[in-house]
């Protein structure tokens, strides 16, 4: 009778009880056929679609819970129930079994955290999982909380955050999903401090060394990401499905899992996810993210994050002035005044209806005296609606000086704890769709599109700088009324 295939029973009539019992039996020896089962509960409105991927992310964490594999990492595609799997799921059906076993898991927000909590709770409360299963134990009503929760036969889920889970308290099974955030993985500091956490804290949570199950599962986001790092270690299996099939990179796992597709490119889970869905998802990726979200397979950086063919030209002899919506200059000063190695950079751009036009550059080394002259002077030369200046440094005693001094509009840019790869990965998209135009004949054209071309190995990067403030800057404001110019 375990042969009968799981699709075929009716598993929503809690009393057909043999059609239960089939069921029982062949959830609680496998995990695919449970995930069928408790589907219903945490997406009542949505249609399950299973795919083989699902079977091989089951039957690897299967492995974990044997200890047949004790460090696993899982690299998938978002969007593709890596984290329904591997923290709502599984969880819940390994207390079928072991109800003692004592989970401890983390993301890189508490709220994510959270949600899968709430899910795992969610079934651990239904009529489905009480009915068919008949848990012999209970969840305790004094350690019932949306981050924690235990049964009265000693097994709890704590959920906590990439960083918090210095608690002191330990797990039979450590789990990270998503511990990186995308938008900070191109900042150093960022991405060794979750490192470091995994490190120094998250791996050392397990209660027995000689057992402890450790489960890593992401997409890649950066050659030097939590994966990358552990994957050197070179004592992990490695569970790696992209989006697309790429023969040459196709993996065979410790249990003999390999990826079943046979044809170049052929995408992960059709039903689910067709040709059409999936280009629609690498398009809300930048050029640099997309082959280590999608395909697991995350580019060196090594420079080449603004591609020179994506700027476009204009002849300045040609373009009016009436044709701005918005024409702003901004501001990236010198580290300290004084300091003859650093630059400082005034880029002036106009906002039109068909693009953004940068109208004048200037870059140059100059003392504190020398730089509010000069901001003053070119903005008597551009007239912008205003002069946006990076408040640190030097840029903030500029500030201050124009204002006391001049009726210059000037109007403070905090960049916020974000680095500057940060703030330049944003800027991609704006550049790859070929809406920003430099004028041709001007000599410093080639230094702008060089620097930008080898950012971030790129030996200055201020004219990047100003890129990034300007992109922030028009992604945020509205357009005003066009005045009537001629260059």
């Amino acid at each position: 009778m375990l042969d009968r295939r799981i699709e075929d029973l009716d598993i929503t009539n809690f009393d057909a009880d043999d059609g239960l019992h089939l069921y029982e039996s062949l959830a609680r020896l496998h995990l695919k056929d449970f995930v069928r089962g408790a589907w219903m509960i945490v997406e009542p409105s949505r249609r399950y679609h299973t795919n083989w991927h699902i079977e091989a992310i089951c039957e690897h964490l299967e492995a974990v819970t044997m200890g047949q594999i004790r460090k696993l990492i899982i690299n998938i595609p978002p969007r593709h129930m890596k984290s329904l799997l591997v923290c709502v799921f599984w969880p819940v059906w390994v207390w079928l079994k072991s109800p003692e076993a004592r989970w401890i898991f983390s993301s890189y927000a508490d709220n994510l955290s959270k949600r899968d909590s709430l899910k795992c709770r969610n079934i651990l409360d239904s009529a489905f999982y009480n009915t068919v299963f008949k848990p012999q134990w209970s969840l305790k009503d004094d350690q019932n909380e949306k981050m924690r929760f235990e049964n009265s036969a000693t097994g709890y889920r704590i959920a906590t955050s990439v960083g918090g889970a210095g608690t002191g308290e330990g797990g039979d099974y450590l789990v990270v999903d998503d511990p990186h955030k995308a938008t900070d993985i191109y900042s150093e500091v960022k991405r060794q401090a979750v490192i470091t956490w995994w490190r120094d804290v998250m791996s050392s949570r397990g209660n027995d060394p000689k057992t402890v199950r450790k489960v890593v599962v992401m997409q890649r986001l950066h050659e030097k990401d939590l994966s990358g790092e552990l994957l050197s270690d070179g004592d992990w299996d490695h569970l790696m499905i992209p989006a697309r099939y790429e023969p040459r990179r196709s993996v065979i796992t410790s249990i003999g899992w390999k990826d079943p597709r046979q044809e170049e490119n052929q995408i992960l889970w059709p039903t689910r996810m067709p040709e059409k869905e999936l280009d629609a998802l690498a398009k809300e990726m930048t050029p640099l993210t997309a082959p280590g979200q999608l395909q697991q397979n995350p580019q060196p950086a090594n420079g080449g994050l603004f591609k020179r063919h994506w700027w476009q030209r204009y002849k300045k002899s040609e373009f009016l002035l009436d044709k701005a919506d918005l024409i702003i200059q901004f501001w990236d000063t010198a580290q300290k005044a004084g300091i003859s190695n650093d630059c400082s950079v005034c880029a002036t751009w106009a906002k039109t209806k068909t693009g953004f036009y940068l109208l004048d550059l200037w870059r140059g080394k100059v003392e504190a005296p020398q730089l509010k002259s000069t901001c003053i002077d070119l903005y008597a030369k551009m007239e912008p609606h205003a002069v946006v200046i990076e408040d640190k440094s030097s840029g903030s005693s500029l500030i201050q000086q124009l204002r006391q001094e001049t009726t210059i509009p000037v109007i403070p840019y905090n960049p916020g704890q974000n680095d500057k790869e940060v703030r330049a990965v944003a800027a991609v998209p704006m550049v790859e769709a070929k809406n920003c135009y430099l004028p041709e004949g001007e000599p410093w054209v080639e230094d702008f599109i060089s620097e930008h071309e080898r950012f971030p190995l790129s030996e200055y990067m201020d004219q990047v700088d100003t890129t990034s403030m300007m992109r922030e800057y028009f992604a945020k404001i509205e357009s005003i009324q066009p005045r009537v110019r001629s260059l």
